[in-house]
């Protein structure tokens, strides 16, 4: 039996719809597991190696929008709309827009989420740091070399080969203590620019000065733990 023009066209109203719900989750959870879209998204016109660091994700992005047009294109072509497939493009306009507002808020979302099986890694080094604390340049089992600033009373351990965290691509660049002995792990590669907060009376993330003597505010942070938190610093 044949198919009729306008079961055709339904079903091909169908196909877009649903390529554009695999472009919208797929723009969604990319920006979750990959941090430095949201922040390659910041960096327009503020950066100016914004264009080196662009280029793979402009391209996939305009291989999503590609592949949105050419869905909808037979729908276009035929000139057959219907309110259906116009308000499902007022709604992919909306949730775009939606994804491009809170891009900030879903990628803190991947950074908790990661957070939490990195402190299960930390737990014993927080402990024998926090218990041991060295007093002056050295290396630490596990650990490896660092060097301890401000000399004398250090604060702050910069690793000079930075910790792997197993099964990931993050490391640790540096340890610090503030003034209550919570320990603060500076996160690097994918989850850098955000660190992982350790005090072993519970406390949450306060203002402190670092080692380096650099005044550091919590912008945000998540509990992971009774123990743990992961946070956000901005300079006070």
């Amino acid at each position: 039996m044949k198919k009729t023009k306008r079961q055709i066209f339904h079903r091909t109203e169908l196909v877009a719809i649903i390529a554009h719900v695999v472009i919208l989750l797929s723009t969604m959870f990319w920006i979750f597991w990959d941090p430095k879209v949201a922040n390659l998204v910041d960096q327009i016109g503020h950066e100016p190696t914004f264009r080196t660091m662009a280029v793979r994700p402009i391209s996939l992005c305009l291989v999503g929008v590609i592949a949105m047009v050419v869905s909808a294109w037979p729908i276009v072509r035929s000139r057959r709309f219907t309110l259906r497939f116009g308000l499902w493009n007022c709604l992919v306009a909306a949730i775009a827009c939606g994804l491009f507002v809170n891009r900030d808020n879903i990628q803190w979302l991947g950074y908790r989420w990661r957070a939490a099986s990195h402190v299960r890694q930390l737990d014993a080094l927080a402990e024998r740091l926090y218990l041991d604390w060295p007093s002056e340049d050295g290396e630490i089992d596990g650990l490896g070399p660092f060097t301890s600033y401000p000399f004398g009373q250090p604060r702050v351990l910069l690793l000079l080969n930075p910790y792997p965290v197993a099964s990931t691509d993050t490391v640790v660049a540096a340890v610090e203590r503030s003034d209550n002995r919570s320990l603060l792990f500076q996160l690097g590669g994918t989850d850098a620019g955000v660190w992982l907060h350790w005090s072993r009376e519970g406390s949450v993330p306060q203002e402190y000065v670092s080692g380096l003597e650099e005044n550091r505010l919590p912008s945000k942070y998540a509990t992971l733990s009774t123990q743990w938190h992961v946070v956000a610093y901005g300079e006070s």
